[in-house]
């Protein structure tokens, strides 16, 4: 009894050091490296939770790292309008891409790109050098123009990094909760197993306790009746023995007839005995035996879906049902997370590439524009030089179609354009040179007749003077020479023999 007790409080003590247990935090300490085995997670599950969170980032070129870290220090905190800022944006970009590629830079530009400090000269004297190169001021001038919007960039990438940080961090976290809770439920398991195998094995021992003590207890009552029936026939023998000699034959049949009572009384108090320790044996027994049978109720009840230990069990069930929940909705979280992040850096990238083909189709449009101006120039400069050569060695054989139609194709202007434009002028030249014509020769001939006409008035109105000489003028008469006949028709032959040859040198083409 005394140790069907004791065991009783050691299995109630187990309890109360299990429910006390599920109260404790597990000091774990779990590796952020945590094998797959130690979470007790699918490998599709653990790749779908981790894999992506905990992926080593690809890191970007060192020198644009440079520049990136600088522009996070100055670009970020200084205002985007200063120009001198871009400035030094600009060249630090232009000495990445000429690293990359291998590209000579001019001596003026040869800074360090992670310094980030240059003085006001050195940009000056580096920006005049690339000045002198139309390739490397594209790329200069392209760096300088995009420079806020790579500040702006640097503003998302650093949003970016912050959000991988958190999501790596949340996996983290993750795994450490999953291997406490593993941690937590093998311990519970472990605890289970030892308090059922320990019941187990206190039954077992107190049902062979129980059965060696009641067989004990038999063989005891036998062997003391055994002794007293023995003692009992010896005494009988004895004086039987002894008085044989003395009591007659009715006398030893009374004698045999008493001992047959006393025998038979005997028999009846020792079977009665036996009896009485029989049925004490088995009210033991059977009291025993109903105790370990409560003891195994007890147990049962206590390990039985009803009992504080399944209860115990299913608010453990519970709490590891509401953990998974939270790390489902932890991880559904991180996952949305993760699709922000990668749609950010995807506009990122995008915009990017926007911005690098927008970039690319800019520098071919001005390398274009450069090679179509230079011809136009190296055109223009043939078409001058034909023009002059040919006003100076024979301007009749000109081509002033081909001319005409050479400047307006440089215009952009169709060619038979040029053709209807020089046929134009060609009549419009006739035309003009046919009215220069027909003035002059009606001018001609009005100076020339209204001098005749007037020089005859005047003989006819004034009567004729003397002619005086006038030695003022080289072979100029006076006044009245001018009106001579002769003299008005030897100045008419001569107006008449040169305004031919001065029409046509004037109506000659240039």
């Amino acid at each position: 009894m005394v140790l069907l007790a004791g065991f009783v409080a050691v299995i109630f003590l187990l309890l109360l050091v299990c429910v006390e247990a599920q109260e404790l935090k597990a000091h774990v300490s779990p590796s952020a490296s945590a094998r797959l085995s130690d979470l007790g997670l699918s490998p599709q599950l653990y790749d779908e939770l981790f894999s992506k969170a905990l992926r080593d980032h690809v890191k970007e070129n060192a020198c644009y790292q440079s520049v990136t870290d600088s522009v996070r220090s100055y670009g970020l905190s200084s205002s985007l309008s200063d120009e001198m800022l871009r400035k030094r944006g600009a060249i630090a970009l232009f000495l990445c891409d000429a690293a990359a590629d291998s590209i000579s830079t001019p001596q003026e530009c040869e800074h360090d790109v992670e310094t980030f400090e240059w003085s006001e000269s050195q940009v000056q004297g580096c920006v005049h050098a690339l000045h002198r190169v139309p390739q490397q001021w594209a790329s200069f001038d392209n760096h300088r123009k995009t420079f806020p919007l790579l500040c702006f960039a640097q503003m998302q990438r650093e949003g970016v990094d912050e959000a991988r940080n958190v999501y790596r961090d949340i996996a983290i976290q993750q795994q450490k909760f999953l291997l406490y809770l593993r941690g937590t439920a093998k311990e519970r398991q472990q605890l289970y197993e030892g308090m059922e195998r320990t019941a187990k094995s206190a039954i077992e021992q107190l049902q062979r306790e129980a059965r060696h003590l009641q067989l004990h207890q038999v063989q005891i009552m036998r062997t003391q009746a055994q002794a007293i029936l023995s003692n009992l026939s010896t005494s009988l023998e004895s004086m039987t023995m002894r008085s044989a000699a003395n009591i007659s034959r009715t006398g030893q049949e009374s004698l045999r007839s008493t001992l047959r009572v006393l025998q038979k009384t005997a028999t009846e108090v020792v079977q009665a005995s036996v009896s009485r320790s029989s049925a004490l044996a088995e009210e033991q027994h059977r009291n025993f035996t109903f105790q370990t049978h409560y003891f195994q109720d007890l147990v049962q009840q206590t390990f039985s879906p009803d009992g504080p230990l399944s209860k115990i069990l299913q608010t453990c069930h519970h709490q590891q049902q509401a953990a998974a929940l939270q790390l489902r909705t932890q991880s559904s979280q991180s996952n949305r997370i993760a699709e922000e992040v990668r749609d950010v850096v995807a506009s990122l990238r995008d915009t990017a590439t926007a911005t690098d083909r927008a970039l690319h189709e800019e520098r071919k449009r001005a390398a274009e524009e450069e090679a179509d101006r230079k011809a136009q120039d190296q055109q223009g400069r043939d078409v001058l030089l034909k023009l002059v050569a040919g006003l100076f060695d024979d301007p009749q054989s000109l081509d002033w179609t081909e001319l005409v139609t050479t400047v307006l194709l440089r215009q952009g202007i169709p060619s038979w354009c040029g053709t209807v434009l020089t046929s134009f002028l060609h009549l419009s030249w006739w035309a003009l040179s046919n009215l220069l014509w027909a003035v002059a020769g009606w001018t001609i001939f009005a100076l020339t007749w209204s001098r005749r006409l007037g020089g005859a008035a005047l003989h006819v109105r004034q009567p004729r003077q003397p002619t005086i000489a006038v030695t003022g003028n080289r072979g100029w008469s006076g006044p009245e020479s001018r009106t001579d006949p002769r003299r008005l028709r030897s100045l008419a032959t001569r107006r008449r023999s040169i305004a031919p040859r001065d029409i046509r040198a004037a109506s000659a083409p240039l």
